[in-house]
């Protein structure tokens, strides 16, 4: 049976989703639009403050002014999908690592 042939309701599907994984949306150039409960407290910041943040201040400066953090952000916005363990930065700068994936 395929994913079509369910009657799936996309807002229980999103729900389950956003209570279960540490959520975050960024546009093309790297802003962050949207982060859920999850991500910030992960993280260390508000929702709010998040909102207001571009993805390198979640990275470590070795890896945000490099060649490969450019690389990264064309490919996503060349459309091709990523996944792996990424290290970022906390609020307290701590570095954690989190299991990171593009949604195209």
């Amino acid at each position: 049976m395929s994913m079509t042939e369910f009657n799936l309701d996309t807002s229980l599907l999103f729900e389950a989703l956003e209570q279960s994984q540490a959520l975050i949306v960024f546009d093309p150039q790297g802003n962050i639009r949207w982060a859920n409960h999850n991500f910030s407290k992960v993280v260390g910041y508000s929702t709010q403050d998040l909102q207001n943040m571009h993805h390198r201040q979640l990275c470590h400066s070795s890896f945000s002014t490099s060649e490969e953090y450019v690389i990264f952000w064309e490919n996503l916005r060349n459309g091709i999908a990523f996944h792996d363990k990424v290290q970022r930065i906390t609020k307290s700068r701590q570095p954690i690592w989190l299991e990171a994936s593009t949604h195209l």
